[in-house]
């Protein structure tokens, strides 16, 4: 045994899909508004995170929250600055 674990190609895409598919529940856009519903439904009105400061504000705002993870924040970013059209450099 060569201590390397076998990695089933099918397996490892079906997790990103369902992945995908979560995040894409937990951060959707819906009337106007960003909604981020991890623990329960969080509305954020676009206009309000329709500039870099405001988007900042809201960033920092969710970091705040104890259900809040890496990659719904990260979606919550991409979303939000589309919607607005600010662009994201990284």
């Amino acid at each position: 045994m060569s201590g390397f674990k076998t990695v089933d190609m099918n397996s490892m895409m079906s997790e990103l899909q369902a992945s995908d598919e979560l995040l894409a529940k937990q951060v959707r856009v819906e009337d106007g508004h960003i909604i981020v519903n991890v623990e329960y439904g969080y509305e954020i009105p676009i206009v309000d995170c329709n500039t870099e400061a405001k988007l900042l504000g809201w960033i920092l705002q969710l970091l705040e929250k104890t259900w809040m993870t890496n990659d719904v924040l990260e979606r919550f970013i991409h979303v939000a600055a589309r919607q607005s059209d600010i662009k994201i450099q990284h």
